[in-house]
């Protein structure tokens, strides 16, 4: 039976810090909607949907009193690639932020010591179970690039937190897919551009990836970011109320925001409506006002990123789209919370302009 796993991120903000190139290791590649759903995968996972291998042998997992030598540990002790059958984990991690890598990377440490703890234990229970030679995880995810919150959350300013990135592009480096399937070991295969679900448009469905792909689990490490979170109070929708989310998002080049519409609504908030002429826009933010609504580290973001402005990052990761609309920095921010200072959600590593 499958396992359905459902991890969501409680983070309502996540943001793009860069677009970088990606490393060709990665196989990047886009998925387009096939006539036959039965082909959607195949250009991508053609194993996935091959008809599955016959169970291995049962002579490997003979009773006590049925083994001439009356020795359990012997029949399971032999787990080369000759003796037993391809048997292997496919997992189906959907979403590549951290709480996708660390899932892989948990399946690929635990493995190893879940099998050896099987193993003693059927020993001891004289009730040998069929273990899996070895772990396929496949990560899906709907941008090109991946690492999500990681990559699309963090300050531009804040460099030194996108370091466990390294990490998770050394579960990709080090456990490559095989180059034929008689070769036997754990891999972890990246797959961008691949949007999963049916009530959007998804390029495949959960019910394919269970049904028709045969993956032994599925692993919904999505996040929880697809919509803002709203005040319910009058005036939310007027012309210059964005949220951080859509704010965050467009000034770390997220590509859902690369039309430009954000960043013409913050220039003409900035600018007062617009009309200016392009050589007084920096002075013009300058003299802007902003009310920052809420007080813990994103909205502290978001405070510090308008302070400072495209000039005061000019070394960071922040685009050039979103440095040329914020100029100088705005001149005045209130940041408005619930309570007071003591029970500020943010931490004081954000609150501090550098």
């Amino acid at each position: 039976a499958l396992s359905l796993f459902h991890i969501m991120s409680r983070l309502y903000c996540t943001a793009l810090l860069h677009v970088r190139p990606s490393k060709p290791h990665l196989n990047f590649i886009l998925l387009r909607p096939w006539p036959n759903p039965c082909c959607r995968l195949a250009s991508y996972s053609s194993t996935k949907l091959q008809p599955p291998l016959p169970p291995p042998s049962d002579e490997r997992y003979e009773s006590k009193d049925d083994n001439e030598d009356g020795d359990v540990s012997a029949t399971l002790s032999d787990t080369s690639p000759e003796s037993q059958s391809y048997d292997p984990l496919s997992v189906a991690i959907v979403g590549s932020g951290p709480s996708g890598f660390y899932a892989a990377k948990y399946l690929l440490s635990s493995l190893a010591s879940v099998r050896k703890k099987m193993s003693e234990s059927d020993v001891a229970t004289s009730s040998p179970r069929r273990l899996h030679s070895h772990v396929e995880v496949d990560i899906l995810e709907r941008l090109p690039f991946p690492f999500g919150l990681v990559r699309y959350g963090v300050a531009p300013d804040h460099p030194e937190v996108k370091n466990v990135q390294h990490d998770f592009e050394r579960i990709i480096e080090s456990h490559p897919p095989p180059p034929d399937a008689e070769v036997i070991r754990d891999s972890v295969a990246y797959f961008g551009n691949v949007a999963v679900g049916s009530d959007d448009g998804g390029v495949v469905s959960l019910e394919e990836l269970r049904q028709r792909c045969g993956y032994d689990a599925v692993v919904l490490a999505t996040g929880a970011a697809d919509d803002d979170r709203t005040l319910g109070i009058k005036g939310e929708n007027l012309a210059g109320v964005l949220s951080a989310r859509r704010f965050v998002h467009w000034y770390n080049g997220h590509v859902d925001y690369a039309d430009g519409e954000v960043a013409r609504e913050v220039r003409r908030a900035l600018r007062g409506g617009g009309g200016k002429d392009r050589d007084n826009e920096r002075d013009e933010s300058a003299g802007a006002r902003v009310v920052v609504i809420g007080n813990g580290n994103v909205a502290l973001d978001c405070a510090r990123v308008l302070a400072k402005g495209g000039t005061g990052m000019i070394d960071t990761d922040l685009t050039a789209d979103a440095a040329d609309v914020l100029g100088g920095g705005v001149g005045r921010i209130t940041v408005a919370g619930r309570r007071g200072h003591g029970q500020a959600a943010f931490t004081i590593k954000v609150y501090v302009c550098r």
